[in-house]
């Protein structure tokens, strides 16, 4: 691995040595449209993130531009384009060889080319071969344990392309950027920033624009509003070192662009763009779309929800203990952490607590012993149902004896089974008592058996129309 590392930085330094030993050129490369040969988050702006070890992308752009290099007069006026329409083919593909390094190429091939000569005006349209750009991506800070990532981009050209129709340099040259990266904001978006260096010769271009050794950089901005949909802007420019903020060299384009995933595995990139500074490679309008293979790529995920506040719990029933009904007793979450004892029946369509017969002494109002435990019932009944939200108590006597009677026996055993309730723990608020004596028979009177029925007590109720859960879990 040290043997391939050492090649590959011996290269790119060769690379930067012919860069600089030629002194002067007819043209140079026009093509300002460079895709990122790993295809991150952004179009030709670097993103910070390798593709990790063995995996790989690879893509096609095509891209149209219009008056990229023009001739002007002493007073910068334009006098006519010397590239006006040209179409740009790109391949481009990446290897992560390790987690931290990438390799990537760029093949750039001009299928159409409208080219006038500046000196003849003569007319020489067709198609050229561009340059071959090989680059290296190093990760230095991994974005994703860092709070930004940090990678170096060298890069050199092999000049395949015809520097004297601005499709190529016609030398070897060489560069390389610096990659600032933020953290994706909330999993959807992220900015990066490019600086660096590109060493080409020298080239006197119109009436004393110089176009040689420049600082390159470039901001792009990703943002994602799902999982198949991003939209992304960027700009790249450069000036000469020589003069870094009086050189007439000083190109600055703006563009932007939506990409669709219609695959998990496959990018579709659409855009525009246009010189913001006019300069030489500065085109007056550009068009691209690329179409990537990216089994790497990060998509955009929903990030995850917030942690569930843990609350005490000291029976470790799952039932907090502010909400526990009995806290220092394990017990269910439907019976609000108290130990499963049988409830009474809620019929909530006709609005009534299900109880069995209370009993009371004859002709009194004196609870019998053995109807404690189904009173006990009735009131843990009420007490773990908040959506019972008012409970009348209801006192009924059968017909034998006067009217006044049994209506003062309903009302004294319906206010003695309030009372009990009342004093095992159920608010008075949410209950009310009545008698009715005799006036609401639920059989007939005529039989022991049908006057044994209508002597009752009755738990008449107002429910919600929905039962939520009784108390709150962890």
């Amino acid at each position: 691995m040290k043997r391939f590392l050492t090649l590959i930085v011996s290269a790119m330094a060769a690379g930067l040595l012919l860069a600089q030993s030629v002194q002067a050129a007819p043209g140079f490369d026009g093509l300002a449209y460079k895709h990122a040969t790993d295809h991150g988050y952004y179009i030709s702006v670097q993103g910070s993130e390798t593709l990790g070890q063995k995996n790989w992308g690879a893509g096609l752009a095509l891209h149209f531009m219009n008056g990229s290099i023009a001739l002007e007069n002493a007073l910068g006026q334009k006098i006519r384009d010397v590239v006006g329409n040209q179409f740009t083919t790109q391949v481009f593909g990446a290897f992560g060889v390790t987690d931290w390094l990438n390799l990537g190429v760029l093949v750039d091939f001009v299928p159409y080319q409208e080219f006038s000569h500046a000196l003849t005006g003569i007319a020489d349209n067709g198609a050229r071969m561009g340059d071959i750009r090989v680059e290296a991506k190093f990760r230095i800070l991994d974005v994703q344990q860092y709070p930004v990532g940090l990678a170096f981009v060298p890069y050199v050209t092999i000049p395949t392309g015809k520097e004297n129709r601005f499709a190529g340099h016609g030398s070897f040259t060489g560069g390389g950027e610096i990659v600032v990266e933020s953290k994706r904001f909330q999993n959807r978006f992220s900015v990066s920033a490019n600086v660096g260096g590109h060493l080409r010769e020298n080239v006197i271009l119109n009436q004393g624009t110089r176009v040689g050794h420049a600082l390159t950089y470039g901001v792009g901005a990703n943002y994602a509003f799902n999982k198949f949909v991003e939209a992304i802007a960027e700009i790249k420019g450069a000036t000469r070192f020589a003069d870094l903020f009086g050189s007439n060299y000083r190109p600055l384009v703006g563009r932007g662009g939506v990409r669709i995933f219609p695959h998990q595995n496959l990018a579709i990139t659409a855009g525009a763009g246009a010189g913001i500074i006019k300069s030489v490679s500065a085109p007056d309008l550009e068009g691209f779309v690329n179409i990537a293979y990216t089994p790497a790529y990060k998509h955009y995920s929903p990030p995850p929800p917030p942690p569930i506040p843990t609350c005490k719990d000291a029976d470790k029933d799952g039932v907090c203990d502010l909400e526990d009904r009995c806290p220092a007793e394990a017990g269910p979450t439907a019976n609000c952490g108290c130990p499963e004892k049988p409830m009474m029946e809620v019929d909530a369509d006709a609005k009534q607590i299900r109880n069995q017969k209370i009993h009371f002494e004859f002709n009194k109002s004196m609870i019998r012993p053995n109807s404690y435990g189904i009173l006990d019932t009735i009131a843990k009944t009420i007490e773990i149902r908040p959506d019972i939200t008012h409970v009348r108590v209801v006192g009924h006597t059968d017909s034998i004896g006067s009217d006044n009677y049994n209506q003062r026996l309903s009302e004294k055993r319906s206010k003695a089974v309030y009372d009990y309730l009342v004093n095992k723990g159920v608010p008075t608020g949410r209950m009310a008592q009545f008698g009715k004596g005799e006036t609401e028979p639920i059989d007939t009177n005529d039989t022991d058996e049908g006057r044994a029925k209508n002597r009752r007590v009755q738990f008449d109720i107002d429910i919600l129309p929905s039962s939520g859960a009784a108390c709150k879990t962890k």
